[in-house]
């Protein structure tokens, strides 16, 4: 099956994107999240998006409990960069909700020795919270 270049179809440029990511963050302030998913699959779906837009959707699905869903695109942009401890954070988490306790048990004891306080306690509450 043929990858659709949508980016050139629409004749979209970086501005336009912007606007969508822009009403996307929107929706998520508002706590709309349902809402906020469909302009960042629409930013995926263009094939340009950043690598923020792939933690951005996994987030949103973590966060109404597609954790499936979580999974994929937080794999996606760890696997694009994995340098980020709150995408590994929510990609664990998101590991654990959907039922993969081993692994999600064992990024996150992982990440009990990261040097970012923050990071490093609520990975310890997930440990806690699925042992």
């Amino acid at each position: 099956m043929e990858q659709v270049d949508w980016n050139n179809i629409l004749g979209w440029n970086e501005e336009q994107k912007q606007d969508i990511r822009a009403c996307g963050y929107s929706y998520i302030r508002q706590g709309k999240y349902d809402i906020a998913i469909q302009f960042f699959k629409v930013l995926i779906l263009l094939k340009r998006s950043t690598i923020t837009d792939l933690r951005t959707l996994g987030a949103l699905f973590l966060e109404t409990g597609e954790f499936d869903q979580a999974v994929n695109y937080l794999n996606y942009a760890r696997a694009r960069d994995d340098s980020d401890i709150a995408t590994r954070l929510n990609f664990a988490k998101a590991l654990l909700r959907s039922g993969k306790t081993d692994d999600g048990l064992k990024l996150a004891q992982n990440l009990t020795s990261s040097t970012d306080a923050l990071i490093s306690r609520r990975a310890q509450a997930l440990i806690l919270a699925f042992s």
